[in-house]
């Protein structure tokens, strides 16, 4: 089982956009990419169109897509199951996307089924994000 984030950064370029996230698509049986990745990767596209882009690549991949406050959506065996997002204090939004990836993966390991599968995962995301956000304010520090 292999996943992608895609993770945009400024760094990335046309060349990014053109080739490599493609072929990385085409690679993954798993796939998350935030809105924020939409928007770089994709401009102009909205979630229906980036969603048809993406099954044109690779129709058997499961698809998470994060929004941030508006929560997420799973794209998987042909359904679709959306998550609110849990309304918290946000200190600091570094992560996030990693440990909802985390979260994902650790429900995928451990058999848990759709539709529940979305849900299942926002407990190990939240313990993997408190670490995430430990490890940065010691970086912070130094």
């Amino acid at each position: 089982m292999s996943s992608y984030d895609p993770n945009w950064r400024n760094l990335m370029d046309s060349r990014y956009r053109e080739v490599t996230f493609p072929a990385m698509v085409s690679l993954a049986d798993i796939i998350k990419l935030s809105d924020e990745d939409e928007r770089q990767i994709y401009p102009g596209l909205n979630e229906e169109q980036l969603l048809e882009e993406l099954r044109g690549m690779n129709a058997a991949a499961q698809i998470l897509f994060t929004r941030g406050a508006q929560g997420m959506v799973l794209f998987a065996d042909n359904a679709k199951v959306e998550q609110a997002a849990t309304a918290s204090q946000v200190a600091d939004t570094v992560g996030a996307g990693d440990a909802s990836m985390a979260g994902w993966l650790a429900s995928q390991f451990l058999g848990i089924q759709q539709p529940k599968h979305v849900c299942s995962f926002r407990q190990p995301a939240r313990r993997c994000l408190a670490g995430t956000l430990g490890h940065t304010r010691l970086v912070v520090k130094r």
